[in-house]
C-alpha cells in the first residue's frame, strides 16, 4: 500500500470514529439543538437533571463492581492456561484452541440456555453469583487469548532461574512471571472489563431481579425510545468511557514499555 492509499485510509477511519463520537459529545451536552441550528445550544442542565433523577448511579456502581470482580476472577482463572499455551507445546494443542474458542465464536443465546438450566439445577439461577459465573465464562477465553501471544514472547529461562534459587512456584509466579508480562497483563485485562462492561445479553438474562447495568439501561432506552433523546446521549456517553480509558491506558502502557527496552538497549 503506497503513501497515498494510506493516507486516505487513516482519513476515512478517522472521520467514521470522530464523526459519530462529535455528534454524540454535541448531543450529550446540548440544551436544545432545533433545525436549521448548525450546533446546539451548550448547557451541563440536562445532564444535572438526568443524574438528579438518580436513574443512573445503581446502574454505574453496578457495572464497575461486576465488571471489576470478572476482570480479576477471569486473569486468576486465565494467566496460568495461557502461559502453558504461549510457552509449550503439547499434544491436541489445536483441539484445545478450539475448545476455547467455542463460547467467543458461539451466539451467546445459545450457551446460555445449557448455563440457565445447569444453574437451576445448582439453585443459583438469578444470583448474583450466578451472573458472575456467567460473564466469567465467555470473559475468560478472551483473556486467554489475548495472553498467549504475550507469553509467546516470554523467556521461560527466568523461571528456571528463580526454580534453582530455591523459590516457590507463587512467588514466582508473583514476583517474575507477573511483572515480565506486566504491559499485555495490563492490556488483556483493560479488554476483559470492557467486554465484561458491554455484556447486555448474559446480563440480563442471568442478573438477579432489579439488578441493573449500564448496558441493561441503554440498550431499551435506544430500542423503545421511553426516555429523552438528551438523556439517551448522557447514557451513552458514560458507557463509552471505559472503552476511551482502556484505549487511553493500553497506548500509554505500550509506550512506556518500548521506551524502557530502547533504555535498556
Amino acid at each position: 500500500m503506497n503513501k497515498y492509499a494510506r493516507t486516505a485510509v487513516l482519513v476515512i477511519m478517522a472521520v467514521c470514529v470522530l464523526v459519530p463520537f462529535t455528534l454524540l459529545v454535541l448531543r450529550t451536552f446540548a440544551y436544545t439543538w432545533f433545525f436549521p441550528n448548525m450546533f446546539p445550544d451548550l448547557s451541563l442542565q440536562n445532564i444535572k437533571a438526568y443524574i438528579d433523577s438518580g436513574t443512573i448511579q445503581k446502574p454505574l456502581v453496578n457495572s464497575i463492581t461486576l465488571s471489576a470482580l470478572v476482570t480479576l476472577i477471569s486473569a486468576a482463572i486465565g494467566i496460568l492456561p495461557a502461559k502453558y499455551f504461549g510457552t509449550r507445546n503439547f499434544r491436541y494443542k489445536i483441539a484445545l484452541y478450539i475448545f476455547l474458542l467455542i463460547p467467543a465464536v458461539t451466539p451467546g443465546i445459545c450457551i446460555m440456555f445449557g448455563l440457565i438450566e445447569a444453574l437451576i439445577k445448582m439453585g443459583i439461577y438469578r444470583y448474583y453469583l450466578s451472573m458472575v459465573f456467567c460473564q466469567v465464562a465467555f470473559t475468560t477465553p478472551y483473556f486467554i487469548f489475548t495472553m498467549i501471544p504475550v507469553f509467546k514472547r516470554y523467556d521461560t529461562s527466568l523461571d528456571d532461574q528463580s526454580a534453582i534459587l530455591g523459590v516457590g512456584k507463587f512467588s514466582t509466579l508473583l514476583n517474575v512471571t507477573l511483572p515480565a508480562v506486566k504491559t499485555g497483563l495490563a492490556t488483556s485485562m483493560m479488554l476483559t472489563f470492557v467486554i465484561s462492561w458491554s455484556m447486555y445479553l448474559i446480563t440480563s438474562v442471568s442478573a438477579p431481579r432489579g439488578f441493573s447495568t449500564m448496558a441493561t439501561v441503554l440498550l431499551p432506552q435506544l430500542s423503545f425510545g421511553y426516555a429523552m433523546d438528551s438523556y439517551v446521549a448522557v447514557t451513552a456517553f458514560i458507557f463509552m468511557i471505559p472503552a476511551i480509558i482502556s484505549l487511553v491506558l493500553s497506548t500509554i502502557v505500550i509506550g512506556s514499555d518500548r521506551n524502557n527496552a530502547r533504555r535498556a538497549r
